[in-house]
């Protein structure tokens, strides 16, 4: 395709008029077209168009009437390679047809003269049967050569004829070749619709199965996922069972660890306060043997001295007797006052001895009191050291409870995780078979 430059337009910007409409002629048949251009030089134009910053201009058909090339200011050579590209448009698409390679010269042709470029072209490649007749339509300047010299002009004009002729052959040539490839091209492209046609049945029925296949699959799909939930809710319901066992039988275990310690210490507890007990009764033995010993002692003393004073009192009062009997001469009356004197000292005697008793059992009663208070004060040493030692064993058993409780709690928490990371790992694997089965079915209706 040439182009040739002209008289500019009205406009500030003198241009290249481009003639662009002839390449759209193959493509007419389809609906919505557009053309772009391409490969402009920086700071280059269209005076139509939409220019899409990237150094190319976009056109409607309509825009082609009247189009310029606009070189860039201050340049010295205009001349360029641009490239048009014939897009058709679709709804959600385009799609190029051609890329033709398009040459624009540095220099007009001469004012005196006019070219017409008229372009055919029948076949997908535009440059192998692209054929270009340059007409020479300067009928003024030929009129007036005619008239100036009339021989000369007859022999120009039939020059001219002749190669107007041999032109007007070749043209009808070129006209009946791209008529004939014209038909061919229209009926391709009739057989190319047809298999167009029939590829978008067989896609329709593709696409019909892949949709049957896919909501088989996915009602498969479901009820694996049914069935998987069922059993998972069975793991984990069999698994919350043996956690739930297994809490029963530590909390027992332990309840039982507790009883037997608390058994061992209060054993040990009744152990030492029998042994303490024992060692007080003995301790209570020993002083009251000691203290018997010595009211014996004491009162044997008394006794002896009880009995010398006696002795000594009866021996006077016997000595008195007598002498007051020897004196009297009354034998009776010694026996009366024996037997009198015997009487009052058996009295004394008994008096004495239940002093020395009364005196005796009250020792005891001090004794047995000065060991009730400190058999007192050592069960109330003994019940704060037992009271200590429960409150340190219940320290430790609530620690051991709360420990069991966090043990407990982790032992749970780490069921939950690995029940939670099998179950995400079934899903995953579900996922992938599906996703494989749906690959190997898409892969089947292809």
């Amino acid at each position: 395709m040439e182009a040739y430059s002209a008289s500019a337009p009205e406009s500030d910007h003198p241009g290249i008029p481009l003639d662009l409409e002839p390449l759209l002629a193959p493509h007419l048949h389809h609906a919505r077209l557009s053309i772009r251009v391409e490969r402009l030089p920086p700071r280059a134009r269209l005076s139509k168009g939409h220019n899409n910053g990237d150094c190319t201009f976009s056109l409607k058909p309509e825009e082609l009437d009247d189009l310029y090339y606009v070189p860039p200011d201050g340049t010295d050579n205009p001349h360029a390679d641009l490239a048009v590209r014939i897009v058709k448009l679709d709804d959600d698409y385009a799609t190029t047809l051609e890329l033709i390679d398009l040459d624009v010269p540095s220099a007009a042709p001469a004012k005196g003269s006019k070219k017409r470029t008229i372009c055919f072209s029948g076949t997908p490649d535009r440059r192998k049967s692209e054929t270009v007749v340059h007409l020479d339509t300067s009928r003024s300047a030929t009129r007036a050569e005619h008239a100036a010299a009339p021989d000369a002009a007859s022999a120009d004009a039939a020059v001219d004829t002749q190669k107007l002729q041999r032109a007007f052959d070749v043209l009808s040539q070129t006209l009946a070749q791209t008529e004939a490839r014209a038909a061919d091209a229209e009926k391709q492209a009739e057989e190319a619709e047809a298999q167009i046609a029939a590829l978008a049945a067989r896609i329709s029925e593709a696409e019909v199965a892949a949709e049957s296949a896919r909501a088989d699959a996915k009602q498969a799909y479901e009820a694996e996922l049914v069935q998987l939930r069922t059993q998972l809710d069975a793991a984990a319901t069999d698994v919350d069972a043996g956690h739930k066992r297994a809490l029963e039988a530590a909390a027992t275990a332990h309840a039982r660890e507790v009883a037997e310690l608390q058994k061992a210490h209060t054993r040990e507890l009744d152990e030492r306060i029998s042994a303490t007990k024992k060692e007080l009764e003995r301790a209570l033995k020993d002083r009251l043997a000691d203290a018997r010993g010595e009211a014996e002692q004491i009162t044997e003393a008394q006794l002896a001295t009880a009995r010398k004073e006696w002795q000594a009192l009866a021996e006077a009062d016997l000595a008195k007797a007598r002498d007051q009997a020897k004196a009297e001469g009354a034998k009776e009356q010694a026996a009366v006052i024996t037997e009198q004197l015997e009487r009052e000292f058996a009295g004394r005697l008994t008096a004495e001895l239940r002093e020395v008793e009364e005196q005796a059992s009250a020792e005891l009663v001090s004794a047995r009191e000065a060991w009730q208070a400190e058999e007192a004060e050592r069960l109330a040493a003994v019940r704060k050291e037992f009271d200590v030692e429960m409150s340190q064993l219940r320290q430790q058993l609530d620690a051991a409870a709360k420990n069991f409780d966090e043990m407990r709690q982790q032992a749970l928490d780490t069921a939950a995780a690995d029940h939670a990371q099998e179950i995400a790992a079934l899903q995953t694997a579900h996922a992938r078979a599906l996703e494989a089965q749906i690959k190997a079915t898409e892969k089947k209706l292809e």
